[in-house]
């Protein structure tokens, strides 16, 4: 994976734990909790955490915590004099995980860990000498916990929470513009949805919130609820149940 870089303070805001950012090479990445910026015990010779420890005793104690952490400053690996600190970075984590092809459409998931470029291995490409590279796809799925996701493109497609089909899926473009014009659809057993009505949200009749996405993604009395998924902390799923909608990343 490509690396990028910002100020100290982009990583209060607006760069900080879970927001998302677009790195050099067009990777939409979102960065990891405060967790995973310092290493593990061992893990690295030169690192020394008291550098980066500050006090401020009034605000310690409003905020019942020990002590306040700077975010590590990069420092080359190179070079003579101090090598205390060198070469640490703020990780971050791809984000969104689905992929999609330019050429032919599919629909592809990688890991939030995923390194490399992600190429299309559609077999329609089997002929080319360099097969087309992926770009992540612009929609998540967000709640009012805080909460981001992945959009659940097999399930909305299949309208089932637990779909059987397992067929390669397609982002196609059927003509019109917003995502009344944006199709998912199933090579394996045919089943084709358009995205229309995912960002939606209403006020139920006792004033909770309630989503398209939720309550029509099945139908009937079955809900599509958060997942809880927090990957800024590399975690896939959690609790939550309160109502998720799609969103432009």
């Amino acid at each position: 994976m490509s690396s990028g870089s910002m100020r100290r303070a982009q990583l209060v805001t607006p760069f900080g734990v879970g927001a998302m950012s677009v790195l050099v090479n067009g990777t939409s990445v979102i960065t990891a909790g405060i967790d995973h910026w310092y290493p593990a015990p061992g893990a690295h010779p030169g690192f020394e955490l008291s550098e980066y420890v500050e006090h401020d005793w009034r605000l310690q104690e409003r905020l019942s915590v020990a002590a306040f952490r700077l975010p590590p400053d990069f420092r080359r690996v190179s070079g003579a004099g101090e090598q205390r600190n060198r070469g640490l970075k703020i990780p971050v984590l791809r984000f969104p995980c689905w992929n999609v092809c330019p050429i032919c459409k599919r629909l592809e998931p990688t890991t939030l860990t995923m390194r490399e470029l992600v190429r299309c291995k559609d077999k329609s490409h089997s002929n080319q000498k360099l097969t087309p590279r992926m770009t992540q796809v612009p929609f998540v799925t967000i709640c009012s916990a805080g909460h981001i996701d992945d959009f659940p493109f097999r399930e909305w497609a299949h309208r089932s929470l637990q779909p059987a089909c397992g067929g390669v899926l397609r982002l196609k473009s059927s003509g019109g513009g917003g995502l009344e014009g944006q199709r998912v659809v199933c090579d394996g057993c045919g089943a084709s949805r358009t995205l229309r009505g995912i960002t939606g949200s209403r006020t139920g009749e006792s004033g909770e919130e309630r989503t398209t996405l939720t309550d029509r993604l099945a139908g009937g009395e079955e809900t599509y609820d958060c997942t809880g998924a927090r990957p800024w902390l590399g975690q896939e799923s959690g609790q939550c149940g309160l109502p998720t909608r799609g969103a432009l990343r």
